[in-house]
């Protein structure tokens, strides 16, 4: 299985651009698109070798997207899960639902190929990328911005329009947090 052409699923504005600006010099061609209504969409349509899937999305989220595609599509392409979760009992579940595997955010080029060979030999290793010390608030790569750095290839002006990104949405994350906080709902966050 030779991978060429990639559908990446993903609801967040900072993250797409991330994503594109990790392809932009590949060899890939990229598809990106922000919920799981717009992705069946794409597969009906389209021909893709592999799936990235964000897990939470607005109208219609991951786990009933990989539903859909595998029972009602009857479709067996590769979708990977893609997620900030690394609880284990929620990783494992993602298995159970239909995902081939998953890898943590953020993730480079080399995490992504790294993913691609294991799909190409049918040699999953679930937990692979997740035991490399990352917890969501610790060690995780997106909060060390010597290595956002690194994520944008060096540009400096598209490095600049991130962490403007960032600041801009703070105030917004951090009230969702803080409802979800006093209503209780753990999972959320």
């Amino acid at each position: 299985m030779d991978i060429k052409n990639i559908l990446i699923v993903e609801d967040e504005e900072f993250l797409q651009l991330l994503i594109e600006q990790t392809f932009i010099a590949s060899k890939y061609n990229v598809t990106i698109v922000s919920n799981g209504n717009e992705a069946i969409n794409q597969l009906l349509t389209n021909k893709y070798d592999i799936v990235l899937m964000d897990i939470e999305m607005p109208i219609m989220n991951g786990i009933e997207t990989i539903k859909k595609i595998r029972k009602e599509l009857k479709n067996n392409i590769p979708v990977i899960a893609v997620t900030g979760h690394h609880n284990t009992k929620v990783l494992d579940n993602l298995l159970k639902q239909g995902f081939d595997t998953y890898m943590s955010k953020p993730y480079n080029l080399k995490d992504i190929e790294a993913v691609f060979k294991e799909v190409e030999n049918r040699n999953y290793k679930q937990h692979k990328q997740l035991d490399k010390g990352k917890t969501p608030l610790g060690n995780n790569k997106i909060y060390d911005l010597r290595n956002l750095e690194e994520l944008v290839s060096g540009d400096k002006d598209f490095f600049i329009e991130m962490i403007q990104m960032v600041i801009q949405d703070t105030p917004k994350i951090l009230n969702e947090l803080i409802d979800c906080y006093k209503n209780k709902n753990w999972e959320g966050l």
